[in-house]
């Protein structure tokens, strides 16, 4: 799939190790402090989040650097080369690109989260089927909200001076 070669590009060209060594760490971070919000006792390495389950004995979920949603920023930077080929302002092409980068940070940091609370909630088999299947289809279902939105919203078509058109009869 698209998915494998890109992750075989970033591995030969050597990219993950920057991925696994400042991002993971950084957005562990951000999803260990919402988990606390909601009152999970969660800890976070710089590679994992670990807790202690009911029954005893901890539970660790690892994040490697190829589940960060990088996949996602990729497939968001492809769209932007159609939905952003249209005669529109270039204010609006800059604020519809701050929005969707701005939310698809904020999608991958949902999606993450989400995660750990199936596994914390339900248990390591469903967590797995959550990670799998629903992480494709919340990024899939972001992309077509933000361009709707974009288009319909946010994007503005350049006016063209009808003054400046000449006719010839």
């Amino acid at each position: 799939s698209f998915q494998d070669l890109l992750t075989r590009f970033v591995m030969r060209v050597g990219w993950y190790r920057a991925l696994q060594d400042w991002i993971v760490p950084y957005e562990l971070r951000v999803i260990g402090t919402l988990l606390s919000l909601v009152g999970i006792p969660i800890r976070v390495g710089r590679a994992y989040i670990e807790w202690t389950k009911a029954t005893g004995g901890n539970e660790v979920i690892y994040l490697a650097w190829n589940c960060i949603g990088w996949q996602t920023l990729v497939l968001f930077a492809v769209t932007l080369i159609t939905g952003l080929s249209g005669k529109h302002t270039l204010t609006s092409k800059a604020e519809t690109l701050a929005i969707g980068i701005l939310g698809t940070y904020l999608v991958n940091i949902l999606r993450l989260t989400l995660v750990v609370i199936v596994y914390f909630w339900v248990g390591r088999p469903i967590g797995i089927v959550f990670h799998d299947y629903f992480s494709n289809l919340l990024t899939l279902a972001w992309l077509f909200f933000f361009w709707w939105f974009a288009y319909g919203y946010v994007l503005e078509e350049k006016k063209t001076d009808i003054k400046k058109a000449t006719f010839k009869v």
